[in-house]
């Protein structure tokens, strides 16, 4: 497999995905060699930003394409009785076992004394750590080209839904991307919320020297695709990368979270 071959779609990602590269090269730290500047922060604080409000709560909360890392979770969990992750790669679900079963010990530490420094609490670092690790109820395959994403098991409707950095790394166009949407509106009970991090305008993104393919799509479009699958808009904010922090590896227009309602 040339590793100058872009990936479409969820093909070829259990062969060429490398989780611990992928964790080193965009969260070794708060400010990665290739991450720099202000996306984990914008990350971290988004998140913060949306469920300190206190209007989106729940007893069951479902992250979408969790990848090998916890920082979409780590503010969503307060807010929820229960957690469970989801990814379509063994790989990244290994990790995330791995974390949960304790084994890789500090591995998120400043990303959760980020957070808590946001929220002023005086938690510590392992207080937090451990209550996440309490609250999650599954580690769960899952492939959003099939119909029933966890098939053949089924899934009741969830309170909360999160998704990061996911859809537009799986979807092959903006129909794909639509159809997804729609696939994770079924997981979301009436009165539910979604939360979605995403980046917007990339073509391509790197794990090592592998190079995926990413759907440059736009905040617009966003908008009307979760619109049109039922949901309202309750917060969303862009942020534009600046282009002294744009790299081979990072080349997207700008970040992005949305919240909404299912109607």
């Amino acid at each position: 497999m040339s590793s100058k071959s872009l990936k479409f779609g969820n093909h070829d990602y259990k062969e060429a995905f490398d989780a611990e590269i992928y964790l080193d090269m965009y969260y070794g730290s708060l400010r990665s060699e290739i991450a720099a500047g202000e996306q984990i922060p914008f990350m971290l604080r988004s998140f913060h930003d949306v469920f300190s409000k206190g209007e989106i709560t729940g007893k069951r909360l479902l992250d979408i394409g969790t990848g090998p890392s916890i920082l979409s979770i780590i503010s969503a969990s307060q807010y929820c009785d229960s957690v469970y992750l989801s990814d379509f790669l063994p790989q990244c679900r290994g990790v995330l076992q791995e974390w949960v079963d304790g084994q890789l010990a500090d591995k998120f530490n400043p990303f959760l004394e980020f957070v808590i420094n946001l929220e002023r609490t005086g938690e510590t670092v392992t207080s937090r750590e451990n209550k996440i690790r309490s609250k999650i109820a599954g580690i769960l395959p899952c492939d959003l080209y099939k119909e029933q994403p966890f098939e053949p098991g089924h899934l009741s409707p969830f309170d909360v839904v999160t998704t990061s950095l996911c859809l537009e790394a799986v979807s092959e166009d903006v129909s794909t991307y639509g159809t997804f949407v729609k696939r994770i509106a079924g997981l979301v009970g009436k009165g539910g919320y979604v939360i979605m991090y995403a980046v917007l305008g990339d073509t391509t993104y790197y794990v090592g020297e592998e190079e995926f393919k990413s759907l440059s799509i736009s905040r617009e479009q966003v908008e009307k695709i979760w619109t049109n699958a039922g949901f309202t808009i309750t917060y969303s904010r862009v942020n534009a990368l600046p282009e002294n922090e744009k790299t081979k590896y990072c080349e997207f227009e700008a970040w992005y979270i949305m919240a909404a309602r299912k109607q």
